[in-house]
């Protein structure tokens, strides 16, 4: 078993995802990434990529079979891929609504189902899900996003409970309009100018400060907004 702390981060190919793997690689963990697109590599030897579609429970075994056997031990696991479908709900289609709970709360639980049995027998790790404002408010053409995000956030609570006595800490983070490709858009206050969004870092800056919390605190949950969503 390794001594390096381990993070292993779905998603980590770009976006909230990459920016938190940056952060995490500086703070001295091996980092992993789950994603299905071959990153730009980080120019660290801690960096390592395992090809997983987070949508497919295989993808998910072998990820977590690779990790167990190449380093013994997860200390961090950010659930972080994720996608949004925005449309009218009669626009929907069954496969619209099949596809992203496979993503978004499916590859969620199955991810978490199986590092949290790691976790358990160490008797420490954290974990991190990156839900969204939408997991806590609705938005018009948002029904199949804030659908999702609203599991997110019952499944992050409920498990917060099940596992404090195990010393393993279960964060949510709920961010507001963000400039990635993908933006959340389910912070109503603010407006459609990228200036005014979020980014990536400061995402994976509120992530870094939960991991590295003293070990008796939790920050269970992180609501993020930009400071002036009108500049």
């Amino acid at each position: 078993m390794t001594d390096q702390k381990v993070a292993v981060i779905t998603g980590a190919s770009k976006g909230i995802g990459r920016a938190c793997a940056k952060l995490f690689l500086d703070k001295g963990y091996i980092v992993v990434d789950a994603s299905r697109s071959n990153p730009h590599p980080f120019d660290s030897e801690n960096f390592i990529h395992i090809k997983t579609d987070v949508s497919q429970e295989e993808s998910i075994k072998n990820l977590y079979e690779e990790v167990k056997n190449r380093f013994g031990r997860t200390d961090v696991l950010i659930n972080n891929a994720g996608y949004g479908i925005f449309k009218k709900l009669a626009e929907t289609t069954t496969e619209d609504f099949d596809n992203i709970y496979a993503v978004n709360v499916r590859g969620l639980y199955i991810c978490t189902r199986y590092f949290i049995k790691m976790m358990l027998e160490q008797n420490s790790g954290t974990i991190i899900n990156i839900a969204s404002l939408a997991g806590k408010n609705g938005f018009n053409e948002g029904t199949l996003y804030c659908g999702t995000k609203h599991a997110v956030m019952g499944i992050s609570k409920s498990l917060m409970l099940e596992v404090r006595g195990s010393n393993i800490r279960v964060i949510v983070v709920c961010p507001g309009s963000v400039d990635t490709e993908f933006f959340d858009v389910a912070d109503v206050e603010v407006n459609n100018d990228p200036k005014t969004f979020l980014t990536s870092e400061d995402i994976a800056s509120a992530c870094l400060l939960a991991v590295e919390l003293p070990p008796n605190a939790l920050m269970n949950e992180i609501e993020l907004r930009p400071a002036n969503p009108h500049k």
